[in-house]
């Protein structure tokens, strides 16, 4: 009896919640422009270890997560301001 394993992604790239089912064979994303089918591949890929690939939160939500394959990612966004700014009018006032 063989157990079916998943991928599981909420809140990253465009995709609120998905599930995706990893069983022997093919498995074919597919759908509309800008439905996030390569953020989903962008993420398979970072969990596989690969570290160019680029993970981003959804938008208005604070974190994002993926499980699957053996591994756990959590994404979230910062913030940091550093240094100085220095700001003059048009006028030179």
């Amino acid at each position: 009896m063989s157990k079916t394993k998943t991928i599981e992604i909420a809140n990253l790239g465009p995709v609120p919640y998905l599930s995706i089912p990893v069983e022997p064979g093919v498995v074919v994303l597919r759908g509309r422009n800008d439905c996030g089918k390569s953020a989903t591949l962008a993420e398979i890929t970072k969990a596989q270890g690969n570290q160019r690939a680029v993970c981003t939160c959804r938008h208005g939500v604070a974190k994002g997560t993926f499980d699957g394959l053996g591994v756990h990612l959590s994404v979230g966004r910062s913030i940091r301001r550093s240094g100085e700014i220095e700001v003059a009018s048009l006028e030179g006032k």
